[in-house]
């Protein structure tokens, strides 16, 4: 299922002050799971929505206790969801303020949240201007926040009390507008009698001008752009440094049935990319790499060699697979500390073996984890690593590929990119979206 939504429905009136011999400080619990389609059902929180207020302590008010629901992503897990209000002194008014959302598991990262909030008739804006908010769900980097189901309009909210950890996070979105339920304000708490959420498939479009991030760029190859290749034997760098690379015994390869993108295929024993003015400096106490690459199998996976993606002219193999006929991420200093491993089993990868495209995320820093890998749209995620301090990066990068000879072969190249500081995941993320 790419969406799902699920609602709050409030049967009475919320916090009418009208009756304000029917506001209690009772608080009863509510915990009720919900089986979710397209529409996941509703809930009535009866006179329990106006749960210990204190109009003295300046804060929001919780006036639902909190729902647990099932959406399409959380799977048997639950999230809940909690409306908070707070009262307007100058217009003697409750408003709805925040929408707290906990308990996200990490199965919804990467997904767009649509919140709307109802009066028993109409749907309600939220700003004056915009009846939908659109939260990006990123984990820890949840920071983003715009109006309807697409595009990158603002809406007047921001997302506060951001979490992540041990598979769990969670959000607020708390409305900024104005507070008396006209143009250009939030709604008024005795308005609302229903909210619901949406869970899809997060909108590319957002992602839709992104461009790769420039900031720190120190190299950049690409196969599926013009100004980095067009023909003949030259891999033209996209960064300033005009670290430009020349191709050995091997050639570019058009988009097909078996790919989505042109690459370069580096599965032969001389099959490599040069660059021939020397060693390219890296920076030791910060240097990140982004590759588009599918990793072969064989035959020295299975049976013998080394696998490196790039090395000096002389020594030092930065990234490799091994150690000889292994199968794990590392570095490799020749003449000094040898083989260093990281935890990553490149077989363990999710699309090792496949037609299918791994971005991949490789960071070097001058503290622990000293290298660290993750990919795809999850970035955060660490994948494997070495604490191993060992792991150096003392000499620059001279060539991709199997320079060496021998059984070496990585795989295919479609995209490298290479920055002399650690990205955050949001610009990993960033460069995700660009490069896919």
């Amino acid at each position: 299922m790419d969406s799902a939504r699920f609602e709050l429905i409030f049967m009475k009136p919320t916090l009418n002050f009208s009756e304000a011999e029917k506001i209690t400080k009772s608080k009863k619990p509510l915990a009720t799971l919900l089986t979710v389609g397209a529409l996941a059902g509703v809930i009535a929180l009866g006179s329990t929505l106006a749960a210990s207020i204190n109009l003295n302590s300046g804060a929001p008010v919780e006036f639902g206790q909190g729902v647990a629901q099932t959406t399409s992503c959380t799977g048997s897990d639950s999230l809940t969801i909690t409306p908070y209000s707070a009262f307007d002194n100058s217009e003697s008014t409750f408003s709805l303020t925040d929408i707290a959302v906990t308990h996200i598991p990490d199965s919804c990262l990467n997904k767009d949240f649509l919140i709307r909030v109802y009066s028993d008739s109409s749907v309600l804006s939220l700003d004056g201007f915009s009846s939908i908010a659109r939260i990006q769900y990123r984990g820890e980097s949840t920071h983003n926040v715009y109006s309807g189901t697409s595009g990158n309009s603002s809406l007047f909210g921001v997302i506060t009390n951001v979490s992540a950890s041990d598979g769990y996070g969670a959000f607020t979105l708390h409305l900024t507008a104005g507070s008396n339920g006209v143009l250009g304000a939030k709604p008024l708490a005795s308005d609302v009698k229903r909210i619901t959420v949406e869970s899809k498939k997060l909108g590319l479009e957002v992602f839709a001008g992104l461009n790769i991030v420039t900031s720190g760029l120190q190299l950049g190859l690409n196969a599926n752009n013009a100004s980095s290749y067009a023909s003949g034997n030259t891999w033209n760098d996209l960064s300033s440094n005009n670290y430009d690379f020349t191709l050995y015994d091997t050639s570019l390869n058009l988009v097909s049935e078996t790919s989505d993108r042109n690459y370069f295929p580096f599965r032969t024993n001389y099959a490599k990319a040069i660059h021939e003015s020397g060693d390219i400096p890296l920076n030791s106490s910060g240097t990140t790499l982004v590759l588009v690459t599918r990793i072969a199998t064989g035959p020295s996976i299975d049976g013998g060699g080394w696998r490196t993606l790039i090395r000096g002219q002389y020594s030092d193999h930065q990234v490799l697979i091994g150690p000889s006929s292994g199968t794990f991420l590392g570095n490799y200093q020749n003449g000094s500390t040898g083989w260093i491993g990281t935890s990553l089993d490149v077989t363990s990868m999710p699309n090792y073996g496949t037609n299918n495209w791994e971005t991949i995320y490789i960071r070097f820093q001058d503290t622990a984890p000293y290298m660290s890998v993750s990919a795809g749209s999850s970035p955060g995620t660490i994948l494997g690593y070495s604490d191993d301090s060992r792991i150096s990066l003392a000499n620059g990068i001279y060539a991709l590929g199997n320079y060496g000879g021998g059984t070496q072969q990585w795989g295919d190249i479609a995209a490298f990119y290479m920055y002399d500081r650690v990205l955050t995941n949001e610009e990993l993320l960033q460069n995700f979206h660009a490069l896919n």
